[in-house]
């Protein structure tokens, strides 16, 4: 069945048991900011385009003014992950590429240095696995990881994706070398939703 993107009723967040989930606003962009910058090494890599998009706070500014406007068309949903305790944006999370058709989106995160290993990322995935086929009545959702990163595979395996494999040079790092990607995907049928 076709999901006419309109006539979902879509929450603006969800909970776990340590993050508030919430879709951003213009407000949350010093915020972003604050988690770019203190993790703007380590993310160069993976996340090279929003790196770039964001060399100052200005040009910050005006990526979430894009990341709004294409949430309020339904061709993207990107999320703050906060610490409960603290109040902090510890975290991005972001449903991209979607294709209604299907239903099928990618998703995308991160996680600062700070909060790494804890457990935290996949506590949100599973969450925003449910989310996604619940609330956005998507049929499919895959992620795309680079081969060397050990721990995005294990974060796809904890949360049911399974692999479906490699793609050769098929992701551009920042340094301009390509790099293999392997895909994993996961179904509502593997899942509780």
């Amino acid at each position: 069945m076709l999901v006419i993107p309109e006539t979902l009723k879509i929450p603006t967040l969800f909970e776990t048991e340590h993050t508030t989930v919430r879709e951003f606003a213009l407000g949350d962009t010093e915020a972003f900011w604050n988690l770019i910058e203190k993790n703007r090494h380590r993310l160069e890599e993976s996340f090279p385009q929003t790196v770039y998009a964001t060399t100052s706070f200005d040009a910050c500014c005006k990526l979430m003014e894009e990341k709004v406007l294409l949430r309020q068309q339904n061709e993207y949903f990107g999320y703050g992950i906060w610490h409960k305790a603290t109040n902090t944006m510890m975290g991005y999370f972001c449903f991209k590429n979607i294709d209604w058709k299907v239903p099928k989106a990618e998703s995308a995160y991160f996680i600062a240095a700070a909060y790494e290993g804890q457990g935290v990322m996949t506590e949100v995935m599973k969450a925003a696995i449910l989310f996604g086929f619940t609330h956005l009545c998507l049929n499919r959702l895959y992620i795309r990881v680079l081969t060397n990163n050990a721990a995005s595979k294990r974060l796809a395996e904890k949360c049911g994706f399974e692999e479906e494999g490699t793609l050769r040079n098929d992701f551009v790092l920042a340094n301009g070398e390509l790099q293999d990607v392997s895909y994993w995907s996961i179904l509502p049928k593997n899942t509780n939703a």
